[in-house]
Parts: structure tokens; C-alpha cells; sequence
């Protein structure tokens, strides 16, 4: 499965809570905050070791579901 497939599936759920054209745009933003190229920009360029790494990461991606949804909101 891809990256792109994986973020697909777990924010499918949010299917009825944001229009197609919106949660895509979240689809692949959240591809950024995952995978090794993240992996290694949290560690390298940022020090931090893999605890914190994944941890920043999953905040990320928790942040910019809660941005979708609050922008879906609003709208």
C-alpha cells in the first residue's frame, strides 16, 4: 500500500464531515508529516531522537486534522 493509500484509509472516516474536494487536500498534506522523509527531517535537521520523532509527527498530523475540520466549519 502507498503512502498516499494509507493516509486515504485512515481519514476515511472523515468522509461525512468534510466535502471530497477538502479532505483530499488534507490526503495529501498529511502524506508530508509521515514516511521516511519525515522521519528523517525530525531527526536529522531537528535532533530529536525516535520517540520525539514519531511524536512530532503524529501532533502534526493531528494538527492539520483539526485545522481541516475546523476550516470545513467555518465555511
Amino acid at each position: 500500500m502507498t503512502r498516499l493509500e494509507m493516509a486515504r484509509v485512515a481519514l476515511a472516516p472523515l468522509r461525512d464531515t468534510l466535502s471530497a474536494e477538502r479532505l483530499e487536500r488534507l490526503v495529501h498534506a498529511v502524506t508530508l508529516v509521515f514516511g521516511v522523509e519525515a522521519l528523517v527531517s525530525t531527526r536529522d535537521t531537528c535532533g530529536l531522537d525516535p520517540e520525539a520523532a514519531t511524536e512530532t509527527m503524529s501532533w502534526a498530523a493531528r494538527a492539520l486534522v483539526r485545522a481541516a475540520i475546523a476550516e470545513s466549519s467555518a465555511a
